[in-house]
């Protein structure tokens, strides 16, 4: 059986978004950059979720990854250390972390996550 890559999305469920993500790591700066596109705004992070999953089911992704959405309250953030410091250091919910290494925040996008699926499935030499 091929190995799942996995998506978890730390968010409020019922947040409505209205900022872009943004790629997080040294270089990603804090804002949107003129290089974000697809995301999702004025959307509740629960829908935009659901409609990532849906996304990615189209697109023929969906067998190859394990999606998770945690609610970024008290008990979601237990044991996520590595979480709470992105978000001491000025990262907004949602943030999306795929195969333990946080990719993006503020924003949910279908097109950047998928083009993540897609590198590491080709890095892990598995086809979709």
């Amino acid at each position: 059986m091929n190995r799942k890559i996995e998506v978890n999305i730390y968010g409020v469920g019922e947040a409505v978004m209205e900022t872009c993500c943004s790629k997080v790591g040294k270089d990603s700066g804090k804002g949107c950059g003129g290089g974000c596109s697809g995301c999702q705004t004025s959307k509740k992070t629960i829908e935009a979720f659901a409609e990532l999953e849906q996304y990615l089911e189209i697109k023929g992704a969906a067998e190859v990854v394990s999606m998770n959405f945690i609610e970024a309250d008290e008990e979601g953030m237990m044991g996520h250390e590595e979480l709470r410091e992105l978000m001491k250091q000025g990262f907004t919910l949602p943030i999306t972390i795929i195969d333990e290494v946080p990719r993006y925040y503020g924003g949910i996008s279908k097109e950047l996550i998928l083009k993540d699926i897609l590198e590491l499935k080709e890095y892990y030499g598995q086809k979709i």
